[in-house]
């Protein structure tokens, strides 16, 4: 992996802050362009173009916008092609960190409205505030239409917005630094672009929640909803408005009242559901690998390893005794046959130093669940250089009866998620394989029954009469003779 500076990190965070604003800028200039085209189209008088230019830029101002947001997402598309989930963190979020975001996002804004009222303590702040909601009038007296500038404000403002701060940005300051600092950082650039004091007041707050967000979920998703339903709480007395609702009567009194009756709720709510759907907590490691991040990490340093063996299974005393944790259980055997201990979290994992034939190597138990145990490997991999034919993954496999063993010098998945991502993490399929037989579901059981099942006592003698036999090939694949595992074991019955 090709070594990054912090200040080339930092250097090409601002690039994307003046791309992002290049942008915006080209939106509004092409904007006025075919305003002004329309405008003399329609035959308006050269001395009231400029007025009535400036009134139409106004009233279709969300217009603009929307366009701003198209083309600095095709941009980023364009540039990040081929590297687009890795390079944004669009990636899956559960159904818990879902809701939880939401939730948070609506019960944001009472917390916005606090920190406001905390600020109007200060004359800056104060004129700031005016300026702000004056502007604000203009804009929503100018004859806009409601719908568009709902559909920028709390839609694509909030993808545009998180894509550049939370994706792009904070991903970036994680290879070169630690987590906190990336946070911090991205979240205070993100509340300086608003532009103005009052703005401020909460959106380095909320910046810095959604950065923490993010890197726990390890999916912008999450900042995308909270940032979505935040914006959206400006709204609905807009739309009771639009409906007929004076603001000056009993009635729009009482929808507010209700309106932050139900953003306390799902405050509260947001909370309480936050902490459970929350993934283990990561390592002390930034989100992404870096040379200059290794004192970062917990636990004491160690030499660079030649080689990694990794345990694919999922974490938590739930799964510990479940077929599919085939992989963690081998590593356990391997590490209590060289009296290694496996506690230090990096790289997404708990890791022991192993040496094998005087070599010195990584053992691995991914704490992120299977189905992203690349991330976890990738990590390792890239931080150490090591090359994919020197990692050796540790996995279950259906297709083989309990006590079964095969070994693969690489291949593809066969079905296996955990497989899928270390495929994808690593971009490639080059990489060593033990497989231990668990046997196929019974007649009629789910396939994930079966794998997230405890094994009854003669499978458990079986599983438990293979481990020297996987411990005897991790030692042929540390002396670099792989193959002669494979003439070995392959054959065995």
């Amino acid at each position: 992996m090709k070594k990054e500076s912090v200040f080339s990190a930092l250097l090409k965070s601002a690039g994307l802050i003046l791309l992002f604003y290049a942008v915006m800028y080209l939106a509004l200039f092409l904007g006025q362009q075919v305003i002004a085209f329309c405008l003399g189209a329609k035959g308006v008088p050269a001395e009231e173009l400029k007025e009535a230019l400036e009134k139409t830029i106004l009233q279709l101002n969300y217009e603009i916008m929307l366009l701003f947001a198209l083309l600095f997402v095709g941009l980023v598309l364009l540039i990040y092609r081929k590297s687009w989930g890795e390079a944004t963190g669009f990636r899956k979020l559960s159904g818990g960190g879902i809701v939880s975001s939401l939730l948070m996002g609506f019960g944001g804004y009472l917390l916005a409205i606090f920190l406001i009222n905390l600020s109007a303590m200060f004359p800056a702040f104060v004129q700031s505030q005016e300026d702000y909601l004056e502007m604000e009038e203009a804009l929503q007296t100018s004859g806009g239409n409601l719908w568009i500038e709902m559909l920028y404000v709390a839609v694509l403002c909030p993808i545009v917005e998180e894509l550049l701060f939370r994706g792009l940005i904070l991903h970036k300051l994680c290879r070169v630094m630690p987590a906190s600092v990336a946070i911090g950082l991205s979240g205070a650039a993100f509340a300086l672009v608003h532009g103005n004091l009052y703005q401020l007041a909460f959106t380095l707050p909320m910046g810095i929640f959604l950065g923490f967000l993010v890197y726990r979920f390890r999916s912008i998703w999450a900042s995308i909803l909270f940032h979505a339903a935040f914006n959206f709480t400006n709204y609905p007395l807009r739309i009771a408005e639009q409906f007929g609702l004076s603001m000056e009567s009993a009635e729009a009194g009482v929808m507010q009242l209700l309106l932050w009756g139900f953003c306390l709720l799902c405050l509260i709510a947001g909370i309480v559901l936050l902490r459970r759907s929350l993934p283990e907590k990561p390592a002390a490691a930034p989100v992404f690998p870096s040379e200059t991040a290794t004192q970062f990490y917990q636990g004491e340093a160690m030499a660079a390893p030649e080689f990694i063996i990794v345990g694919l299974g999922n974490p938590g005393d739930k799964y510990a005794a479940t077929r599919h944790n085939c992989g963690f259980m081998a590593v356990d055997y391997i590490a209590l046959r060289e009296n290694v201990t496996i506690k230090n979290a990096r790289f997404h994992a708990l890791v022991g130093e192993i040496t094998l034939g005087g070599r010195k190597g990584l053992l691995m138990k991914p704490t992120t669940f299977m189905n992203l145990s690349g991330d976890a490997v990738r990590e390792a991999a890239a931080f150490y250089r090591i090359p994919p034919e020197r990692v050796l993954v540790i996995f279950d496999d259906i297709n083989f009866r309990p006590g079964l063993m095969r070994i693969r010098a690489d291949g593809s998945a066969g079905g296996h998620n955990g497989i899928k991502s270390v495929i994808a993490r690593l971009g490639s399929e080059a990489f060593p394989r033990v497989k231990i037989g668990i046997g196929s579901p019974a007649p009629g059981m789910e396939l994930m029954h079966h794998v997230l099942g405890k094994p009854p006592a003669e499978e458990q003698d079986a599983l438990l009469s293979v481990m020297e036999d996987v411990y005897d090939t991790t030692r042929l694949f540390a002396a670099g003779d792989l193959p002669a595992a494979m003439a070995r074991f392959n054959g065995k019955k």
